[in-house]
């Protein structure tokens, strides 16, 4: 008897510890949400790079604005067309037939209305001689009246009749290069679905580039910068800053257009380039700063929380010292410890560690 109350006493136990487990293996782990900040350099005149790609700047990009099969497909990439060239078009043969009904339609209602015009001036003219009735008059005037609605809405659906055919032909409206066809010949095409993008032969090309959260705010329309193109060695161009967007909460960068001033014909859309911004003032000697809250001090001295990036999400803490300089309005100089571009923890100083893992609080 007593060892088999032994036994149950264990195989409860047994049952605890392994419901205890599988409770800890469901628990959901919290990964902290932190406020962040980048160090930035201050002052003195510093050259960072972002990596674009050029495009025209003038893009067109041509679809069919009715449904249809493709018999005619006159454009192949690289191909330089004129304005006015027939690039593509659909199957006529329904349009047509619809055309021709419209047309033997307006035709009706136009003898129709001759008709009726030359019935109303005898019944007027009658009616004014007393030789017809005034109920006369009245009915000639309607059949009148409704004979030129009905030649108006022919006219109409001819005219729309004529469009549609229009519609199933795409004509280059500027000259320019051929950059992408997106169908085949004998390919169903759908209204409104790009077919076929010309770029200008105009030189207007830009540059797009995406400029980290840290820069941004430095870059204004109307600012210079170097661009250097990837496959045309030992060239420099000058672009001018047309656009700047906002920041991306999936790219954390923020795209930056650039419009060339100089352009040569190696020069094409869809390139790689390197794009060279100068930011700060040579006069100035360069330093580090970060803000003032993300500097905690101890026995060891001042020091801040880097944050590590270890994967799309997480980051991990690493208790860095620092050495500080003078306070300015952007916060503490920093004379060594950290490096510019690192992200350092603004917020709960005294609550990490290091090691631990958060994720980037966005504002």
């Amino acid at each position: 008897m007593k060892i088999k109350l032994i036994y149950s006493v264990t195989l409860i136990f047994i049952f605890f510890l392994f419901s205890c487990g599988g409770k800890e293996k469901q628990e959901t782990k919290i990964i902290k949400p932190m406020k962040f900040a980048s160090v930035v350099q201050e002052g003195g005149t510093i050259v960072k790079t972002f990596n674009g790609t050029s495009q025209s700047g003038a893009e067109t990009r041509l679809s069919f604005r009715t449904n249809g099969l493709i018999v005619k497909l006159n454009a192949k990439i690289g191909d330089k067309v004129k304005k006015g060239n027939l690039l593509a078009q659909l199957d006529l043969n329904d349009l047509q037939l619809n055309y021709q009904k419209a047309t033997s339609a307006q035709q009706s209602a136009k003898s129709h209305l001759e008709t009726a015009r030359s019935g109303f001036e005898r019944v007027k003219e009658l009616y004014q001689a007393n030789s017809a009735s005034l109920s006369d008059y009245e009915q000639a005037k309607n059949n009148y009246l409704a004979a030129q609605s009905s030649y108006q809405t022919a006219k109409k659906t001819l005219e729309l009749q004529e469009r549609q055919i229009d519609y199933a032909k795409i004509f280059a409206p500027t000259a320019g290069t051929v950059s992408a066809v997106n169908v085949e010949l004998n390919e169903f095409a759908a209204a409104g679905n790009p077919v076929i993008i010309i770029n200008s032969d105009n030189d207007d090309i830009e540059v797009t580039v995406g400029v980290t959260e840290n820069y941004i705010s430095r870059i204004f329309n109307g600012d210079e910068a170097e661009v250097v193109f990837s496959g045309i060695e030992g060239q420099k161009f000058k672009g001018l800053v047309t656009e700047v967007g906002f920041s991306s909460a999936q790219t954390a960068t923020s795209p930056v257009v650039l419009k060339l001033a100089n352009v040569s014909k190696q020069v094409r859309p869809g390139m790689s380039v390197e794009v060279h911004f100068s930011f700060g003032n040579t006069k100035e000697t360069p330093t580090l700063s970060v803000p003032v809250s993300a500097v905690g001090e101890d026995h060891d001295g001042a020091f801040v929380y880097v944050l590590k990036q270890q994967n799309e999400i997480i980051y991990t803490t690493v208790k860095t010292i620092i050495q500080t300089g003078k306070l300015t309005n952007n916060g503490y100089e920093v004379l060594s410890g950290v490096h510019e571009g690192d992200y350092v923890a603004t917020a709960g100083i005294r609550s990490l560690y290091d090691g631990m893992e958060v994720k980037l609080l966005h504002d």
